[in-house]
């Protein structure tokens, strides 16, 4: 028998007569729609389970085995600073003169007063040598504070506290040392931002990702030398993430 809906049923019976009334084996007439009407439901179930799993999976692949997201550890940086002001005018002057010399000549603002930072440093010791032989510098630590982040955020971090920073900072010293040309260091530090870039866009925390893209900018004028350039940028990037996770 062809039922509208398309399926085919072919009852088989005992005999060629009327029948009992019952299927064979005992079983009651209607037995093959409940029988179906189970399957859907399962089905049904099946669906929505993995429904569940598409949107839950994910979530569960960013918690740990203590049932915690996972989280960016933190990390500290040392500026070492040439000139401070409670005025940004006197401060923008003073980061000009530090620019024309080769640091980076970013102004940084404390929340009390500006400071003219020259460079950045990963240990405290580097950056105490230079205040010792340059009169009239300082120092102060920036910190990248500790965050649960989803992956991409925590991947983003890590990049650019650690290969990001490096290759930058790696530049400038080679450039200041004439080992490698300004072409060359232009092409080091331009790679190391299109590759922070295109993490940042992939990052889900907002404010972080927009932190992370203005840290990526990396356009070289004429105005700047190459050398504070690439020391402005290290530290810029430093200085935006820490204001974005504080």
């Amino acid at each position: 028998m062809q039922y509208s809906y398309g399926a085919y049923l072919v009852p088989r019976r005992g005999g060629r007569g009327g029948g009992s009334g019952k299927s064979p084996r005992g079983r009651p007439p209607g037995g093959h729609k409940r029988g179906i009407g189970v399957l859907i439901t399962a089905l049904l179930l099946l669906t929505s389970a993995i429904c569940l799993l598409v949107v839950f999976l994910p979530r569960i692949g960013q918690i740990d085995v203590n049932g915690k997201a996972p989280e960016f550890g933190g990390k500290k940086f040392y500026f070492l600073t040439t000139a401070d002001a409670t005025e940004y005018g006197a401060a923008f002057e003073n980061a000009q003169v530090t620019a024309a010399r080769g640091g980076a000549g970013y102004v940084y603002n404390d929340g009390q007063k500006y400071r003219v930072v020259a460079s950045a440093y990963e240990r405290e010791s580097d950056v105490k040598a230079l205040v010792a032989v340059n009169a009239g510098s300082d120092w102060f630590e920036v910190n990248v504070p500790a965050a649960s982040l989803e992956k991409n955020g925590i991947a983003a971090l890590e990049y650019l506290t650690g290969g990001f920073f490096t290759e930058l900072y790696n530049a400038s010293v080679e450039l200041d040392r004439g080992n490698i040309t300004e072409a060359a260091a232009d092409a080091i530090c331009a790679k190391a931002c299109k590759h922070l870039f295109d993490m940042a866009i992939a990052v889900e925390n907002k404010k972080l990702s927009e932190a992370l893209e203005r840290a990526s900018e990396f356009s070289v004028s004429a105005t700047r030398p190459m050398l504070s350039y690439i020391r402005y940028v290290a530290v810029r990037a430093i200085a935006l993430c820490s204001y974005a996770l504080t």
